[in-house]
């Protein structure tokens, strides 16, 4: 069941309740672009996932947006990123994940997974892992949203993760349990 709350729309309302002009104005991109921003978040995850799991995580707990224009860009594609995986994640087919931590264990709120055992198991045997399998997850398949020039033939799916203490808020803001 898609998630009525808006990661993106809160951003919005916490700047001041409407989206910042278009490029060229005091963030230098159009906020109320949710695909563009979707299309950036994917690009962004590509090439360092890390950064933007903690602004995920700082939307998820509710934290004030960051004072830089970097950092305020980042949290909007993080939200973008966030909404889009729990809106509008389609029914995976089985995905695997190669990785040195039992995915059980991971503190992230989204996770990288692919729809190939071989890449799993290539990352897998190249880092000292594992391959874990996960069936029945909704997610977000990248391919669909940027192509295969980013994709690099992995079939990547984000996967929203609820191992954590961290958990969806509701329309309201509220931290569910």
């Amino acid at each position: 069941m898609a998630n009525p709350f808006s990661y993106l729309d809160d951003l919005i309302r916490r700047l001041g309740g409407a989206a910042p002009p278009p490029a060229g104005g005091p963030y230098g991109f159009d906020m109320s672009n949710a695909d563009d921003l979707l299309r950036r978040a994917v690009v962004k995850w590509k090439g360092n996932p890390s950064e933007v799991v903690l602004h995920a995580q700082d939307a998820l707990m509710g934290l004030p947006p960051p004072p830089s224009a970097s950092g305020l860009r980042t949290r909007a594609m993080a939200a973008a990123l966030l909404d889009a995986v729990e809106q509008r994640g389609a029914l995976a087919p089985t995905l695997y994940r190669g990785d040195v931590l039992e995915p059980s264990r991971n503190t992230s709120p989204l996770i990288g997974w692919t729809a190939s055992p071989d890449v799993a198991r290539q990352w897998a045997r190249h880092y000292g892992g594992d391959v874990y399998p996960l069936e029945g997850a909704r997610g977000l398949r990248l391919l669909d949203i940027v192509g295969d020039t980013f994709d690099a033939g992995e079939d990547e799916w984000i996967v929203r993760h609820f191992g954590t203490a961290l958990r969806p808020r509701n329309k309201t803001g509220a931290t569910g349990q």
